[in-house]
Formats: C-alpha cells, structure tokens, sequence
C-alpha cells in the first residue's frame, strides 16, 4: 500500500489530527480536481497523481504547444485566434461552416 492509497483511505481520521492541531497534517486543494485532502507529504499536489496529476501534465502540454503555435488568422473572418488544432483554419464552427458553403457555391459556379 502506498502513502498515496493509505490517505485517500484515511481522509476522517487525518481531518481530526487537522482540527487537532498536528502540524504534520496538511490541508491543501488539489490543483487539477479542487477537492480537498488532508496529507501528510509535504510535496503532494493532486488528490490522486494516477488521475488528477497526469490529466495536469497533458493539459499543460497541450496549453504550451498551443502557445507555440502561435495565433492564426481566420480564413473567413479574418479573426486572430489561438489554434487547438495545428492544422485549423477557422476560428469556429461557423466559420468552418460559412467557408465550407462557400467552396461549394463557388464549385457550382464553375460547372
């Protein structure tokens, strides 16, 4: 059994030694989730790493190249926006539609 497991099955008994005043106990909110543990690792930062800490990693990840990209131009609004997609070229779902209904009048133009 892991520190990790036994306080997550000792949640009751670490908020008394809390209330109590032990100073080995922590109170903190877990960054991803914000739901309230009680620990006693000094450096713990999520409720569970297995869940909470990995779903943190990939959403920084994610938030970091996003930031990297860079911002594109909308190639129906001309709106600047920030890509989820590195592939993307409308800055919505109306845009995206807008520009789909446009290559198509324009298709049936030419025939």
């Amino acid at each position: 059994m892991t520190t990790e497991q036994w306080e997550r099955e000792n949640q009751d008994p670490l908020m008394e030694y809390f209330i109590d005043g032990d100073p080995s106990v922590r109170r903190i909110q877990c960054e991803y989730c914000r739901k309230v543990i009680y620990t006693q690792t000094r450096n713990r930062k999520y409720c569970s790493f297995q869940t909470c800490g990995h779903k943190m990693l990939n959403l920084r990840k994610s938030l970091k190249k996003r930031a990297e990209r860079g911002t594109y131009t909308c190639a129906c609004c001309g709106e600047q926006f920030l890509p989820i997609r590195a592939d993307a070229r409308y800055c919505s779902t109306a845009c995206r539609q807008k520009g789909y209904r446009q290559r198509k009048a324009n298709a049936a133009s030419i025939l």
